[in-house]
């Protein structure tokens, strides 16, 4: 009997160990992204509003039961934006609204079946999903045009 006490005890340690909160990682620019933004330089550019599509959780992402904690306003939305002024404001590009889109980018990466290693994977990758998205934005033919300069 003892040794089911002591498989169970484990087995409610292993399950505790898998439910996790950590909060997104820190945005840092990523290279592609700033060298699109200083060539098309021109205008400054400042950064609006952003909000969640209707129906889109913006304040909770699960991973395996675990949870990823958004950005400093407690949305993933001003995590965007958050990563969207870092972006800027490394490539020397803040300050006007000039262009409004709604943009997709899909990113997968290599997971496991086990949740120690595929959740710190799952949010290693939120950070690159991100770069990835702003980088589609900086280099959209539409973001160029409404960014290059303007004559005189």
């Amino acid at each position: 009997m003892a040794w089911l006490r002591l498989a169970m005890a484990a087995l409610v340690a292993a399950s505790l160990g898998a439910c996790v909160s950590m909060p997104a990682p820190m945005y840092q620019p990523s290279v592609g992204s700033s060298q699109a933004l200083l060539a098309s330089a021109g205008t400054s550019i400042e950064v609006g509003g952003f909000s969640a599509a209707h129906g889109v959780e913006n304040t909770a992402l699960g991973v395996r039961g675990s949870r990823l904690e958004p950005g400093s306003d407690g949305t993933y939305a001003g995590y965007l934006r958050d990563a969207l002024a870092t972006e800027l404001k490394a490539a020397g590009r803040d300050g006007e609204v000039v262009y409004d889109r709604t943009l997709r980018v899909d990113h997968e990466w290599d997971s496991s079946f086990l949740g120690a290693i595929a959740i710190p994977t799952a949010f290693d990758n939120y950070a690159a999903a991100v770069q990835k998205l702003l980088q589609a934005l900086f280099t959209d033919p539409g973001f160029v045009a409404a960014t290059a300069p303007r004559p005189g």
